[in-house]
């Protein structure tokens, strides 16, 4: 029996975000090492998720929505956040709600109810489980900011190989105290790696993406006007500030293309800025084509490993980013400042109007991120989840 990498993850929403850019990563390692991969999701899906998920880039390996585990049927939505299952002849079987209120759980969370049966997401996963481990899987839960001890102690008992990634600042966020001491985890950044092992912690860094090494050839750019803007418009993600630094360049030529969020996301944004007309929304994709384009552009407030810079590095893009410890400060001294920094609106817009004639050759970035290319990682992968 071969090995199979068992991710666990709640997708309250689908996109190529972070999360799923990490998730694809962590699959095309396990196909590199020849794995077998499983992709369990703990919130609802409909009878369509199969080609939702495939449509942004989960092609290798098998998908399953636990609540079908459970129901034996697929979900109706009655609105965003309560759905009912109805059995083939049109009997109602079960029903779940999302608990704001945090009634049955110390987090907010899907809560599924069937034949008097309360189960929580973590209830679902251990049940599933408990019926479905392999004594060779090896499974990661994508999300460490929401605490599952019951989940650790089944996996405990059956001595099955478990990791927890932190994908998020967790010594600066309000997330220090969800870590434990007896979990293993994998890290999205070195210099957090180090920290928290300095700290007592069992961490080991695995970067959240790989890029091909075959594929990275260095760009000569005479001009950066055309900007692109990859991922979703969270909080975090600052969107508000991009478009009132693009405002001010409205007469510029520089121009800001917007990959990811939703339409409604970014029309609220769009027109609370009065709507600059050198920012274009393209919706979602299952690859950003940085190739059309000579920068990129990230105003987060914070990251851990940034995926989407990093495609653009290895895209040959000028990136310019917010000036953040984690991970710019360490991607600009390691590119030799290629990568630039600011903070303030009128620093970006410096910048910016700077670089419009600036000669840009990536040829230092491309040398730095070769550091998480698939033909360095596919090995150190099946080292680190073999020990």
């Amino acid at each position: 029996m071969r090995s199979r990498i068992v991710t666990i993850h709640h997708h309250y929403k689908l996109g190529r975000a972070g999360f799923e850019s990490s998730q694809q990563t962590r699959m095309k390692l396990a196909n590199l090492n020849g794995l077998e991969y499983l992709h369990l999701i703990t919130s609802p899906q409909d009878s369509d998720y199969l080609s939702r998920f495939k449509a942004v880039g989960f092609h290798y390996g098998s998908i399953l929505s636990l609540d079908r585990f459970l129901m034996q049927t697929d979900a109706t939505f009655i609105d965003d956040y309560r759905v009912e299952y109805y059995s083939d002849v049109g009997l109602k079987i079960g029903e779940a709600f999302y608990d704001f209120d945090r009634k049955y759980s110390n987090v907010e969370s899907w809560i599924y109810l069937k034949d008097g049966e309360v189960l929580t997401e973590e209830d679902l996963v251990v049940k599933y489980l408990s019926k479905n481990v392999q004594d060779l899987d090896i499974l990661f839960r994508d999300d460490s900011r929401i605490p599952m001890p019951k989940l650790k102690r089944f996996v405990d008992f059956r001595k099955i190989n478990y990791y927890e990634i932190i994908h998020h600042s967790v010594l600066t966020n309000g997330y220090f105290s969800t870590l434990s001491k007896k979990i293993n985890y994998l890290v999205a950044n070195e210099r957090l790696t180090q920290e928290l092992s300095d700290l007592g912690f069992k961490a080991e860094f695995l970067p959240p993406m790989c890029v091909d090494e075959d594929s990275l050839k260095p760009r000569k750019i005479s001009s950066i006007k055309r900007y692109v803007w990859s991922g979703h418009l969270g909080d975090y993600k600052n969107f508000s500030q991009a478009l009132r630094i693009m405002k001010k360049l409205e007469n510029s030529g520089i121009k800001l293309d917007v990959y990811g969020g939703t339409l409604e996301d970014f029309e609220r944004f769009y027109d609370q800025y009065n709507r600059p007309s050198n920012v274009k929304y393209h919706g979602l994709v299952t690859e950003v084509p940085y190739r059309f384009y000579e920068g990129y552009l990230s105003t987060s407030t914070h990251e851990l490993f940034a995926n989407a810079c990093i495609e653009a590095m290895s895209n040959g893009l000028k990136c310019v980013t917010s000036d953040l410890r984690y991970p710019y400060q360490d991607y600009s001294i390691g590119t030799n400042d290629a990568l630039s920094m600011a903070h303030t609106d009128d620093q970006f817009v410096e910048l910016l109007e700077r670089f419009k004639s600036l000669e840009f050759d990536s040829t230092d970035q491309i040398e730095f991120i070769k550091r998480y290319s698939y033909q360095r990682w596919a090995p150190l992968f099946k080292e680190l989840i073999s020990n």
